[in-house]
């Protein structure tokens, strides 16, 4: 195999992640492209995976698959058998030395991936149910209008419509293995690219090459199509295509002697020329070598206008992903800087300094040795403290051992009632889940049910407790942690500090996922470019 995405070969393996969030994920990274923007992105995921830098001769002894980063850092080479070693020979001429080993799993922890992998399954389905209704009447008009002329001419406008396909994709940046390998040989420049990029290849400044193409074909297959609900139209929607076939004449001479002027040559483009050509021969033949035939007003009105409704909804369609491909590429460019370790120690040196907190007690979700200590200073009555505290208990739970949460309650809305919102919570916790092997699962579920309802009574309904008067521990604590908010000035919750400084403005606990290996391995990120273990072959068979 070829290189493509790591999201596409984590596909292949049935692992569920979405393409984009995984794409935007190992783009957005500080270190991209390098090795350690793909395993971090992997470790985020839960993906368990393994790098090593190796000798080439070991590659044959490594259990298959797994993947290779060649030099230039960019691009990945998936290894699935000894067919693809050999394939892929001069390739690994330039490889670094690392190899990735990633094994499957049925389950990806984090929420944002699963919702758009769920997003992308049903857009995938609809889109695929959206074919089968275009092919059905498509091969069923085919099958009424049978014969030798009319089946070419009826496979000719599928093949292109495929063509057309693949050159829209292309051109919006969505890339597939078997298309990149058949536009560049290995060794060679890809004059697809160069051709489908080039000036000569755009219409009226807007209209590329691949639009023209793919509108074309689909107008054809759609008109085809049509023709099993309307057979008697076939004549007259027949010629219609005849005719715009010889206004399409033109172009295929134009492109060839455009590429030959331009000195290179798209193997994509030859094929639709072909495929043009093709047409015109069967269409001249189905005629009768002759250029008049059966034209009914109406049908050419019916048949040109949705053509025209065809044309325009491809053009916008495919101006706004280009919009939005360009507007994500943008912004992982902005969050690659945003979500440096330095950046972020930069501009976290400058934010206020945690004051001392004068209580033994701590109401901590995590582990207690985590490098990344988090304080959440929040208000059980504050429903963006509920968003907030969802989110940050999701950095616990991918990274159990880096990152731990302290909780800080403001001064209660009930304050003068014994016990209140505050004593309660806390109460219970020293109670129920201080301690337990499951604190934090615990600790969450209790947090997350409070904010679920904000509302005392039905909390004390689902949490009750036999004296729910609070102990003199319950109420210490209780009042330090409204001093500390007193002492800390606490304007505005929820409010978070980490390891003693305030987040820096705009930083939201959810921004943190991407650093969060970065910044409890900050010094050994800086010592090399890859973090990868020197280790040897052993470890990854």
């Amino acid at each position: 195999m070829g290189s493509y995405p790591l999201s596409s070969f984590l596909r292949d393996l049935k692992i569920p992640v979405s393409e984009s969030y995984c794409n935007h994920l190992i783009s957005s990274h500080a270190d991209y492209p390098s090795l350690l923007s793909f395993v971090d992105t992997l470790d985020r995921l839960g993906i368990p995976n393994i790098a090593a830098r190796i000798e080439k001769e070991q590659l044959a002894d490594l259990q298959f698959p797994y993947v290779l980063q060649l030099s230039n850092q960019r691009e990945l080479v998936v290894i699935t058998n000894p067919k693809d070693l050999t394939d892929n020979k001069e390739r690994i001429e330039d490889w670094n030395g690392v190899v990735l080993h990633i094994e499957p799993t049925p389950v990806i922890k984090d929420p944002e991936n699963n919702r758009l992998y769920r997003r992308e399954r049903f857009l995938s389905i609809f889109t695929y149910a959206s074919v089968v209704a275009l092919l059905i009447p498509f091969l069923w008009s085919a099958y009424i209008t049978f014969s030798l002329l009319t089946i070419g001419i009826y496979a000719a406008s599928l093949a292109g419509l495929v063509v057309g396909y693949l050159l829209i994709a292309k051109d919006v940046g969505v890339k597939f293995e078997v298309v990149e390998n058949f536009c560049t040989p290995v060794g060679r420049r890809n004059d697809c690219e160069r051709v489908l990029t080039s000036e000569g290849a755009s219409f009226f400044e807007f209209v590329k090459l691949s639009d023209a193409v793919f509108i074309y074909f689909l107008c054809q297959v759609c008109c085809l199509a049509m023709l099993a609900v309307a057979p008697s139209w076939s004549p007259t929607v027949l010629n219609v295509l005849y005719i715009v076939s010889l206004a399409a004449a033109p172009m295929v001479i134009y492109s060839v002697f455009y590429q030959q002027k331009f000195g290179a040559w798209c193997k994509l483009c030859l094929i639709v020329d072909g495929l043009l050509t093709l047409q015109l021969i069967l269409f001249f033949v189905w005629s009768g070598f002759s250029f008049g035939g059966s034209f009914t007003p109406s049908i050419i009105t019916t048949v040109g206008g949705g053509s025209l409704v065809i044309a325009s909804l491809v053009l916008v369609l495919k101006n706004q992903m280009e919009d939005t491909l360009s507007f994500r590429r943008e912004a992982s460019d902005a969050a690659r800087v945003r979500n440096s370790h330095l950046v972020f120690h930069q501009l976290s040196s400058t934010t206020e300094a945690e004051v001392k907190f004068n209580s033994d007690i701590r109401v901590v979700s995590g582990s207690k040795d985590a490098p990344l200590k988090f304080v959440f200073a929040g208000n059980l009555y504050c429903k963006p403290c509920g968003q907030q505290h969802e989110k940050i208990e999701s950095l616990v739970e991918l990274y159990p051992e880096l990152v731990s949460i302290e909780y800080r309650f403001v001064q209660a809305k009930e304050q003068d009632q014994v016990p209140n919102s505050n004593h309660y919570v806390l109460e219970y916790w020293m109670r129920n889940i201080r301690g337990r092997d499951n604190e934090r699962d615990l600790m969450n579920k209790l947090l997350t049910d409070w904010y679920k309802h904000i509302d005392i009574k039905k909390f004390r309904a689902l949490y009750p407790m036999d004296n729910d008067t609070p102990s003199e521990d319950c109420i210490s604590i209780e009042k330090e942690q409204v001093a500390w908010t007193r002492r800390q000035n606490i304007i505005a919750t929820p409010t978070i500090f980490l390891n003693g400084r305030a987040l820096p403005k705009d930083y939201r606990p959810i921004d943190m996922l991407a650093m969060i290996l970065s910044l409890a391995n900050s010094e050994q990120a800086k010592k090399a470019m890859y973090k990868v273990p020197e280790t040897g072959v052993k470890d990854l068979v």
